[in-house]
């Protein structure tokens, strides 16, 4: 289980998150916050755009980087996800589900490299019926975290590979 903290002005939610073979489960508390310290500094960066159509992982993951004080930005397929990337949404890493009604995973990827104003956004992808090894080698993506998803892990790939 991780704990991570997110704040409110005064007050802080505690999220508490633990995955067990299973969806994420979500604990939220709120808490009394008397300073700054434990901030991160992605807070100042772009958002983070989570394409996952599974509500029950995606409202929780979307808490989790928030916690982490990253803006996520959610949407619930490939179709979904190129709208906003072809209005105004320039992401700083995009999280991609690779199964997904409508436009899926692969079609999202094929899209975002055909198109030159896309295609240097960084892509982790996560899987639980593909390998996701060989999806992320296939695709040409930065990462990828097979589900059930740690959190930790994939924490640490977005800092490694979202855009500075």
């Amino acid at each position: 289980m991780e704990a991570v903290s997110c704040g409110l002005g005064s007050l802080a939610a505690m999220i508490f998150i633990t995955a067990c073979n299973g969806p994420i489960v979500v604990y939220i508390k709120k808490v009394m916050r008397e300073d700054e310290d434990g901030f991160t500094a992605a807070c100042a960066t772009a958002p983070i755009l989570l394409v996952e159509d599974e509500e029950d992982l995606r409202f929780p993951l979307k808490l989790y980087l928030e916690a982490r004080g990253y803006s996520v930005v959610v949407a619930k397929d490939g179709a979904d996800a190129l709208a906003l990337l072809r209005g105004s949404l320039r992401p700083c890493v995009i999280l991609l589900d690779l199964m997904m009604p409508h436009v899926d995973g692969f079609g999202f990827r094929r899209n975002q490299i055909q198109d030159p104003l896309l295609r240097e956004i960084p892509v982790i992808v996560f899987s639980g019926a593909y390998d996701a090894t060989v999806q992320a080698m296939a695709l040409g993506v930065a990462a990828h975290a097979q589900k059930p998803i740690d959190t930790v892990r994939l924490a640490e790939l977005i800092e490694q590979h979202r855009l500075k």
